[in-house]
């Protein structure tokens, strides 16, 4: 209970620090201007784009918690299918080591090295290792592929997909069909 507290309070307390609430509102790319003056005396305007979503607000989210960096790049839907995967492996890993520490007791207590017991109980407590372990590496994958996803999608929040090009198969006058391509500016 202890640790559940303190992972949430932590969570709470470091919400704040990836946080950037003057970004996360726009609706658009916003751009600052810079005006250069070039050697002819033509004045010449350039554009910085400024991503309204933080790539490393995005990843440091989904360190903490898969799923989050998710939710604050907007893809809700894969949130959950992070979150219950890192919590499924999490349970395997507490589950697989308790047994591999009983088997190990169990192991302790024979007497005889070398019966078909000892060899038995061996087996099952190497199995419960091997299982903790593998839902570790499982679960650091986890982690890195929900930071790597958020990561993509803050890059990608404010990418623009409109109908400007479009293409579609039609019947044509002659009773076969006509491949029909148009862009809009």
């Amino acid at each position: 209970m202890k640790k559940v507290f303190f992972i949430l309070l932590f969570v709470i307390t470091t919400y704040n620090l990836f946080s950037n609430d003057d970004l996360a509102m726009a609706d658009s790319i916003k751009t600052e201007s810079e005006t250069i003056a070039s050697d002819t005396n033509h004045v010449k305007e350039i554009k910085f784009a400024e991503l309204t979503k933080s790539p490393f607000g995005a990843i440091a989210r989904s360190l903490i918690v898969p799923g989050w960096g998710q939710i604050y790049v907007e893809t809700y839907w894969k949130a959950p299918i992070f979150f219950s995967g890192a919590a499924t492996l999490s349970y395997l890993i507490y589950k697989n080591h308790n047994d591999f520490v009983d088997f190990q007791k169990q192991l302790n207590k024979i007497a005889d090295k070398k019966s078909l017991e000892y060899y038995y109980m061996k087996n099952k407590r190497e199995n419960a290792r091997d299982n903790r372990d593998m839902a570790g590496f499982y679960l650091l994958g986890v982690y890195l592929i929900s930071s790597i996803d958020a990561y993509v999608g803050a890059h990608l929040y404010d990418f623009s997909v409109t109908d400007d090009f479009s293409m579609a198969v039609l019947p044509n006058q002659y009773g076969g069909l006509s491949l029909n391509i148009s862009f809009k500016k």
